[in-house]
C-alpha cells in the first residue's frame, strides 16, 4: 500500500520462467539403466585410453632421463 493514499499498489502479472524446461542434460533423470550404463562403460573405456597414453608418455620421458643422465656419466 502506498502511504499517501492507502490505496494497494497495482499488482505485476509476471511468472517466474523455467530456464531447464524441457531440455534433458545432468539435471534430468535417466529413462532407463542401460542409458547409464552404457555412458559408465565409454567413461571408463576413454579413461582406459589415458590411462594407456599416459604410461607410454612417462616411459618415454624415463628412457629419455636415463639416455641424458648416461651421456653425462
Amino acid at each position: 500500500m502506498s502511504k499517501d493514499d492507502k490505496e494497494p499498489k497495482p499488482q505485476r502479472g509476471y511468472k517466474q520462467g523455467n530456464l531447464f524446461e524441457g531440455q534433458g542434460g545432468a539435471l534430468s533423470k535417466p529413462e532407463g539403466g542401460t542409458n547409464r550404463s552404457a555412458k559408465r562403460a565409454e567413461l571408463f573405456s576413454r579413461l582406459e585410453a589415458q590411462r594407456a597414453l599416459t604410461t607410454r608418455i612417462v616411459d618415454k620421458i624415463s628412457e629419455h632421463g636415463a639416455l641424458s643422465k648416461s651421456f653425462q656419466e
